[in-house]
């Protein structure tokens, strides 16, 4: 045997991976002390010169061909398999093969090269079972909060109409609207496989349970993206409750008539921008208009939820009269 090759079967001799080498054909020419140790061969005379693919499940046989086809044209392989050991004890292998080239540069021979990555891949496994439990928990979590959510707005306007003073029922009936907005964002993350809402959809949701609520005396339209934008919980959320306490002061204050129109948008100027618009034909607001000055709770729950999510509110006097307030954000 020449020097450089005993030298050679030396070093992947002594390597604590399953080391083989194969001829171009796939057939067993040597294996390691070690990897006999971790294949559990007690002769490894009985398996050498059968087909590499021999030792390891049908299922496998196409791949480690493959392999071994790629590795003859100078191409190198890896991938992850499971074979049981030769008395059945079961094990998962990273597995590297690649081609031996001679002195001349052509491929002579196929280096296989397995390691043991059983516990790797049990403690994956293990974990994708966790988190798959830890997600279907968290779905039964939002499907509980929004039925006790939805139970909760049902009380709330019960006792609204129940009340005979005006501004009991009012407040009543604002604490229920919210209570209904954040049981809507549960809803959808029942619904969803991540806590991630389609805000289209979310939103046009949210409109349609609006108008149902405020009946027909006035048109709620909504205008959005299309199904494709997708943002976090707390996002939607946040737009939600802008949403609603927006129209609530639209419908309180801005006087609108039988023909009046609650319009909500949802605009992208830019790839990474989204605004929020909710416009109304009312009677507009007063000259020296202020959030701050507004009074109530409506503005005050509005300029949070847009601080929360990095946006600012505006607003400017339509043309035609009535107002829009604006919320923009970056996705």
């Amino acid at each position: 045997m020449p020097q450089n090759q005993s030298l050679t079967l030396s070093l992947l001799a002594s390597s604590p991976d399953c080391v083989k080498l194969l001829n171009l054909d796939g057939n067993l020419i040597f294996m390691s002390y070690a990897g006999q140790g971790a294949m559990e061969i007690d002769d490894v005379d009985v398996i050498l010169g059968q087909d590499w693919w021999a030792l390891w499940p049908e299922a496998e046989t196409d791949r480690l061909r493959d392999a071994v086809q790629a590795a003859a044209g100078g191409e190198t392989s890896e991938f992850v398999a499971f074979c049981p050991t030769a008395k059945g004890t079961p094990r998962w292998w990273a597995v590297t093969v690649s081609p031996v080239r001679e002195a001349d540069g052509t491929v002579g021979k196929v280096l296989a090269v397995s390691r043991d990555v059983t516990t790797l891949v049990d403690r994956q496994t293990a974990l994708e079972a966790a988190l798959a439990e830890s997600e279907m928990l968290r779905r039964e979590v939002d499907h509980r909060v929004k039925n006790s959510l939805s139970l909760v707005s049902s009380m709330l306007n019960m006792r609204a109409r129940a009340s005979d003073d005006e501004n009991v029922r009012e407040a009543l009936a604002d604490a229920a609207m919210r209570v209904r907005t954040i049981a809507s964002v549960h809803d959808k993350l029942h619904r969803a496989m991540s806590d991630e809402v389609a805000l289209d959809e979310y939103l046009s949701s949210l409109c349609a349970d609006i108008q149902q609520s405020i009946g027909g005396t006035v048109s709620l339209d909504y205008a959005g993206l299309g199904p494709d934008l997708r943002v976090k919980s707390e996002v939607s959320l946040a737009l939600g409750l802008i949403v609603a306490e927006l129209t609530g002061n639209a419908l309180r204050h801005a006087e609108l008539g039988l023909d009046g129109v609650i319009g909500v948008d949802l605009i992208r100027p830019s790839d990474n921008r989204v605004a929020l618009c909710v416009r109304d034909n009312g009677c507009g607001l007063a000259e020296d208009f202020t959030p701050d000055g507004a009074g109530g709770m409506g503005m005050i729950v509005v300029q949070s939820m847009a601080a929360k999510i990095g946006g600012a509110l505006d607003w400017v006097a339509l043309p035609d009269g009535g107002t829009m307030f604006r919320v923009g954000f970056d996705l």
